[in-house]
């Protein structure tokens, strides 16, 4: 590539994050207003890079960017560990279909013994189990959706003791249930069941919202209220808009690098040669890699050993996540606790009233009429002695003001200003904090998107290995099509709520 393409490419890839902040930092953007500008932006700068560095793409912005360096690597490495990472496939199978792959692991186990891939697939499947709340409490104040935010106001997903958690979900019936589709079905299955699930609450809600505004159609000035509070099945993953940008990025990074590479590895141990390998981006975003063998030699492989490299991938994921599970649980239940400042934010300020165009959302209430306030229990007795005309004295983080108090409309002896506040944690201003901060969200990335990536990846959908799996291996095409059919239709309809964000 030429000097000026790089040249270009840089300054491509600068602005492009330039307006990526810009999108992500300035709160007059809906969410959904960001996500759309943020594809926009990604697909026209993709476009732009494609064309400039002449990579091999598409007209919507994805290009591949390969090489051959590394593959000499990734010989040495199938070389070595082809044993591990065949026992991690079919270890990775039994996480991903459960049971119902038991007669692929006992065929193919060989040397390796089928006990030594069912007891740790067992074990991994308690230990995964028990990890989901704790990574459902951690994963939920990183990704930013408005209908769980909504959901969780007042709510304060840092203050969860994990043991006590854990304790309560084990004493309930849903660990169980959980566990015992995972047994039967693997992680894969429990993803079609929360997808159907979640498919049935969508329209369920969709039709009632419908059949109200049937109701009252013919009534002047009527309209249609959509659904509220619909979480949304489907997520899209775009660092800087709901996921933090820079450990974000990284996170991507690496398990799309394992998830690939493992790939790659695995056929290599079986002597298909490697032609190239890279990474594929929209924009300047991974949004996957690849490894590209010699298709020819692969299609000429037995069903086994295909199942087995396309397993591989999120085997790896299987395994990241676990590895990624100890550090990120250790810094939340024993770090996170003793870097975190709790304080009171204004989360709204009501129009025509004393505290309109004076203080606004975001700060932080540090005193209400000369009391320290350090919770919302502190605020509620400060503001207890608020009466109509009375003088309301508040010190937040930008400066102190004084309003004059106007009587609550829903009982008049109370005097108020205006705001709505909530107690929340932030990470404490020092850089010892906001690194073991960083730390945390990226292993809490890894450890939810590596868990995720790996169950999405083994769904029967055309272009993930989950399709080619159950092609190889299961001879009733029109079950694999029907199925297919479904999970496509469930997640068309898993990504409406999207569309009721207000």
């Amino acid at each position: 590539m030429h000097a000026k393409n790089k040249i270009a490419i840089l300054l491509l890839a600068a602005f492009f994050f330039a307006l990526l902040y810009f999108d992500y930092s300035f709160p007059f953007f809906e969410l959904l207003t960001k996500v759309l500008f943020a594809i926009l932006l990604l697909v026209s700068f993709g476009i732009a890079i494609q064309r400039i560095g002449s990579f091999e793409g598409t007209f919507f912005g994805i290009y591949m960017v390969g090489t051959k360096s590394g593959i000499g690597a990734i010989q040495r490495l199938s070389r070595r560990y082809k044993g591990f990472l065949d026992a991690m496939a079919l270890w990775g199978m039994f996480l991903g279909f459960g049971l119902v792959s038991y007669r692929f692991i006992r065929e193919n186990s060989g040397r390796i013994g089928l006990w030594k891939i069912l007891v740790p697939g067992l074990l991994s499947m308690v230990f995964i189990s028990l990890a989901l709340p704790a990574l459902s409490v951690m994963t939920l104040q990183l990704i930013k959706i408005p209908q769980i935010s909504s959901l969780l106001s007042g709510a304060n997903p840092l203050a969860v003791s994990l043991p006590g958690l854990i304790k309560q979900y084990v004493l309930s019936y849903n660990f169980y249930a959980l566990l015992a589709i995972a047994v039967l079905f693997g992680f894969s299955g429990i993803m079609i069941a929360l997808l159907a699930f979640s498919t049935y609450t969508t329209l369920s809600q969709i039709w009632i919202s419908v059949y109200k505004y049937i109701q009252v159609m013919n009534i002047p000035n009527s309209h249609y209220a959509p659904p509220l509070n619909v979480v949304p099945g489907v997520v899209p993953i775009i660092p800087g808009i709901d996921i933090p940008l820079v450990a974000g990025i990284i996170a991507l990074v690496g398990i799309i690098a394992v998830h690939e590479l493992s790939h790659g590895i695995l056929a290599n141990a079986f002597k298909i040669k490697l032609k190239s390998l890279g990474v594929v981006l929209l924009g300047l975003i991974p949004i996957g890699a690849y490894v590209e063998p010699d298709e020819k030699r692969m299609k000429k492989l037995g069903a086994a050993k295909q199942t087995k490299i396309l397993s591989a991938g999120p085997s790896a994921n299987f395994l990241s996540m676990i590895v990624f599970s100890v550090p990120a649980l250790l810094i939340f239940m024993f770090v996170i606790p003793g870097i975190m400042a709790t304080g009171v934010f204004i989360t709204s300020v009501q129009q025509n009233y004393p505290a309109s165009g004076v203080l606004s959302p975001g700060m932080h209430v540090l005193s209400w009429n000369g009391r320290s306030i350090a919770n919302v229990s502190a605020l509620a007795a400060a503001a207890a002695q608020d009466r109509p005309g009375s003088t309301v004295n508040v010190t937040t983080n930008t400066g102190s003001y004084s309003f004059t108090a106007v009587a609550d409309p829903s009982n008049q002896s109370k005097g108020l200003i205006g705001v709505e506040l909530s107690q929340t944690q932030s990470v404490e201003n020092t850089a010892y904090a906001k690194s073991m901060y960083f730390a945390y969200t990226l292993f809490a990335l890894l450890f939810a998107l590596n868990f995720f990536i790996a169950v999405v990846n083994l769904l029967p959908v055309p272009g993930l290995d989950g399709w080619r799996i159950y092609k190889a291996n299961i001879k009733n095409k029109k079950f694999i099509n029907l199925l297919t059919i479904f999970i496509v239709f469930a997640i068309v309809v898993n990504i409406l709520p999207w569309f009721f964000i207000a």
